[in-house]
């Protein structure tokens, strides 16, 4: 008697020879997936501000030389973004996928504090954080989808929990990850029939240096666990994952998407 049923087999995600450009990659979710990418065969284009000069020494160190390039670019400058993601290319190859997770958050970060408040909120607040937030994605998607020669590229940016709930105290930055979200979504309609894949992450509360910074005592679960089903904050481990996942083939039929990851918020 034949049968129908085919045998099926499950490997993890493989990123193993892929090149990744990861934005934000000094510090939190940039520099957790930095590190989880190189531990999987994947080489790394270490973008930061501040040249992420550290984490490549770790990398090139523990994986071997040349699996990754540190290289300072302020997000928020277009033609710098264009030269950082050619520096990459120069060094790793041709780009197979980004991360572009670089962010900031209001310039006061102490929860619940009226200087957070629309109505005292300063133009320069809004500007600042917009232009990190969203127009730095802008930029730095452009000059990807610039340089990306190969079908079968990823793209993923960051937005966060926020961008759906809003965030009173904290506008401008709720509004920026919106914007995001809008703007994966819209580029991905664009670039689909080339082969090119772009989604969004959605965080909630991830325990890294900057969000310790906004709860009282450095105590982010007791500040920010109690908000969601799970009752905790993510590891900055638990964010890569899914940005590792979507990064890869495994996630095939996945764009345009914007995928939840907040411990049920």
């Amino acid at each position: 008697m034949s049968s129908t049923i085919t045998a099926l087999e499950w490997t993890a995600p493989n990123v193993e020879g892929l090149v990744i450009m990861v934005t934000g990659a000094s510090s939190g979710i940039g520099k957790t997936t930095s590190l989880l990418l190189a531990s999987a065969g994947a080489s790394i284009g270490l973008v930061d501000i501040n040249e992420p000069r550290e984490v490549e020494a770790f990398i090139n160190e523990t994986y071997g030389s040349g699996h990754s390039i540190a290289v300072a670019c302020d997000v928020r400058d277009a033609q710098a973004c264009l030269e950082a993601t050619q520096k990459v290319i120069a060094a790793l190859g041709a780009l197979n996928g980004a991360a572009n997770l670089a962010g900031v958050i209001g310039k006061d970060r102490k929860i619940r504090t009226s200087q957070g408040q629309l109505k005292e909120m300063e133009d320069s607040e809004w500007n600042r954080v917009m232009r990190v937030n969203l127009d730095g994605v802008k930029n730095c998607m452009r000059a990807q989808l610039q340089c990306m020669t190969e079908r079968g590229c990823s793209i993923v940016n960051a937005a966060s929990v926020v961008a759906h709930n809003g965030a009173a105290f904290n506008s401008a930055y709720a509004a920026s990850k919106a914007g995001v979200i809008s703007l994966t979504k819209s580029v991905a309609k664009e670039v689909g029939s080339q082969g090119i894949r772009i989604n969004a992450i959605s965080p909630g509360v991830v325990d890294t240096p900057l969000i310790a910074g906004m709860a009282p005592d450095n105590k982010t679960n007791a500040a920010f666990g109690a908000r969601c089903a799970l009752g905790r904050c993510a590891e900055p481990e638990e964010i890569s994952r899914l940005v590792i996942f979507l990064l890869s083939s495994y996630s095939s039929f996945c764009t345009g998407a914007t995928f939840n990851i907040d411990g049920g918020w």
